[in-house]
């Protein structure tokens, strides 16, 4: 498997990862993606921007990322913590899942190396992700491929939609 950008024609196979994830994610009890995000327009916007990448497996699409160039309104401010590199030039890993057909084929932390080698290649010297404070598989990815917890965020402009944000220094 490699990592390559999604084709416009896989938006409906996006989506039914997107859809197995939100149901893990309720599953879980994870008040996260319950809310119809991400939905069709932000993904077609990814993809159109060239900023969407899967993992295929027999030619299906099974995991997907969005990987973005910083810097992200999201990230500039930040409490409970301070970024160690506030001016770093960094790489933003978002909206990250993997297909429910897939789970338990160590896929998510394949995936997530190849996203972190990717957005190293593109000449950052920092990635920057965020979870959940209840996504305790997310931190646990995170947390297991060396990236430090740097305080906490809020999202599209919500002050109730609080993340936890982690850096990964190249």
């Amino acid at each position: 498997m490699q990592l390559s950008q999604v084709r416009i024609d896989e938006l409906d196979d996006v989506m039914e990862i997107v859809h197995d994830a939100q149901q893990l994610l309720a599953a879980d009890g994870v008040n996260q993606w319950q809310d119809g995000y991400p939905n069709t327009q932000i993904l077609r916007n990814d993809i159109e921007h060239d900023h969407l990448f899967v993992y295929r497996l027999d030619g299906k699409p099974v995991a997907m990322a969005a990987i973005l160039p910083g810097p992200d309104p999201d990230y500039a401010n930040i409490t409970n913590g301070t970024w160690d590199y506030p001016h770093a030039n960094y790489t933003v890993i978002h909206r990250v899942a993997v297909a429910k057909s897939v789970r338990g084929k160590h896929i998510a932390g394949l995936f997530y190396d190849a996203c972190i080698d990717y957005a190293f290649a593109q000449r950052c010297s920092e990635i920057r992700v965020d979870t959940h404070p209840d996504n305790m598989r997310m931190q646990a990815l995170i947390t297991s491929r060396g990236f430090i917890r740097q305080g906490l965020i809020s999202v599209r402009g919500d002050s109730s939609n609080i993340r936890i944000a982690y850096a990964l220094r190249h």
